[in-house]
């Protein structure tokens, strides 16, 4: 999990003691705006050094972005609810729990084997430590944007 801190000029602060609704509103889009930001800079990395390899683009197609708002504290989220989204992430050892062997093919022949080791292919992580100066971007400039409509 991440925080991201931004500071509040006096300006800001004061916009948001006589504006508390269109400051929630403008964090909430913001908000949005930076995970979408950070959706896409995920999307993007796959196939390139060290990330997931696109097969068939399911696991690219399955990262999703969300802004959840919890009583006064306001998350985004950004992942993959496919089952392999994780191991992928951060590498571990697959093991046969029901049967002696995992089975499957490689360039079309059946291979056997008791465990296979996934190496780590970051993708998530990454991202978004490569984009917390642009996130906290993002959410500024739209709370600005806010505060000069008014």
């Amino acid at each position: 999990m991440y925080r991201i801190t931004i500071k509040n000029t006096r300006q800001t602060e004061q916009f948001i003691k006589d504006n508390p609704k269109e400051f929630h509103d403008a964090i909430v889009e913001g908000f949005s705006k930076a995970v979408l930001y950070v959706e896409s800079t995920i999307k993007k990395s796959f196939g390139t050094l060290g990330k997931p390899k696109v097969r068939t683009g399911h696991l690219r197609r399955s990262i999703y972005s969300d802004v959840i708002e919890r009583g006064d504290h306001i998350a985004g989220i950004v992942g993959s609810d496919l089952v392999y989204a994780r191991i992928q992430e951060e590498g571990g050892v697959i093991v046969a729990k029901n049967a002696l062997y995992l089975r499957f093919t490689i360039g079309g022949r059946w291979v056997s084997v008791k465990q296979v080791v996934i190496p780590a292919r970051p993708y998530i992580e990454p991202a978004i430590q490569g984009s917390i100066t642009q996130i906290q971007k993002i959410i500024s400039d739209t709370v600005k944007v806010h505060m000069e409509r008014l």
